[in-house]
């Protein structure tokens, strides 16, 4: 079950954000003295209802199957336990898995009741999935019931048949092979994907592969079955999965961030708490990118952009000899369209106690140590 508690918080004159003061839903539904929503809020907001119970009672609550959905990419939402965690909500989808069993074909509809027209997933502490159900998703859960159908081996051509055609409606993932009708096999992309949100003052990072490639449904690597349907730009495909390479591939991508090692990590979801950390990644993910064992997305828009990491090989220096003293002038040379003059970079060593200097709109040039030392 979730619970909705609508918080104002202030930011203090050290730059502090106060732990937030409770807004009262009748506030919130008329929206007295709060000048502070954004476009997010107001979609949650416009899911609250009045409701008159009795002579004089008035009570106020969010009509749940609208503001589920209203919360999918909410970027300010917290654990109530710990409103120091961030929380993240997903728009999802229903599944159909496919196992073979002893009994024979086992098909089952995930998640397993439709009573609501909306229905929550837990997908760890802090991530949940909000799935709508449709019509044909309701009509297909009742054939395959909340414990699923269990069908003969014998079956398999048909089962195949039946599942193709399921996969305009939602993604199927499937532990039996062999190519079904009308549907276009493709081979599966097994190149991690890192997604890059921020949450507060910090970021979220997440890895997934997309067997389809930028579109389709996106998986744990490693994780799931072999065979997954899905449509995908309005055609319906087919590929097969190789979980012990997509495993090997993200732990490469693991190996090669110690930033991700340092930082908390479940079902491959990170927390970097501060921007110089997410920094630091970015430069990591560079190298990684440039040989195709990874793709960055911000799904949110890029919020940060780093060149490549500069060596005191690219700062280029000019000295003049003057009556008692020495004019220094010079350029750092971070590409063929980026050049920086001396004095501004001097400047900003002087502002930016980090090797991580920003250049403005969410750029920044990112130094090696040793030229930041020197």
């Amino acid at each position: 079950r979730i619970t909705i508690l609508p918080k104002i918080q202030k930011l203090s004159l050290k730059g502090v954000w106060t732990e937030g003061r409770p807004v009262a839903l009748s506030r919130l539904y008329t929206g007295t003295d709060i000048d502070c929503l954004t476009e997010p809020d107001e979609a949650i907001r416009s899911a609250l209802e009045r409701r008159v119970s009795g002579y004089y009672g008035v009570a106020y609550e969010f009509n749940m199957e609208r503001v589920l959905p209203a919360l999918v990419g909410h970027p300010l939402l917290f654990l109530e336990s710990n409103p120091r965690i961030p929380v993240e909500i997903v728009k999802g989808e229903p599944e159909v898995l496919v196992r073979e069993t002893q009994g024979g074909i086992s098909i089952e509809f995930q998640p397993g009741s439709v009573d609501t027209p909306v229905a929550v997933i837990q997908e760890s502490p802090t991530r949940f999935r909000v799935v709508q159900f449709t019509e044909q998703h309701r009509r297909t859960a009742r054939i395959l019931g909340e414990t699923g159908l269990t069908v003969p081996a014998s079956a398999k051509s048909d089962v195949l048949t039946a599942i193709a055609g399921l996969s305009s409606q939602m993604t199927v993932h499937s532990a039996i092979g062999g190519q079904a009708r009308d549907i276009v096999e493709a081979a599966a992309d097994p190149v991690p994907w890192v997604h890059l949100l921020p949450v507060g003052s910090g970021f979220r990072v997440e890895m997934f592969v997309k067997p389809f490639g930028g579109s389709g449904p996106h998986l744990k690597p490693g994780s799931g079955m072999q065979n997954v349907m899905a449509e995908v730009d309005g055609t319906r495909l087919q590929t097969r999965r190789d979980l012990t390479d997509e495993t090997v591939r993200a732990r490469a991508v693991e190996n090669a961030c110690p930033t991700l090692a340092a930082a908390v990590e479940g079902d491959r979801q990170w927390y970097l708490q501060d921007p110089e950390e997410c920094l630091q990644l970015l430069l990591d993910l560079k190298t990684l990118q440039d040989r195709n064992d990874v793709r960055v997305a911000w799904p949110e828009g890029e919020k940060l952009r780093v060149t490549r990491e500069i060596s005191f090989e690219s700062l280029h220096l000019k000295v003049r000899g003057k009556t008692d003293w020495f004019e220094v002038s010079g350029r750092l040379e971070v590409d063929d369209k980026l050049t920086v003059d001396m004095k501004l970079l001097l400047e900003l060593l002087q502002q930016h106690r980090t090797r991580f200097l920003p250049l403005g709109e969410g750029q920044f040039l990112a130094l090696t140590r040793d030229l930041r030392k020197r």
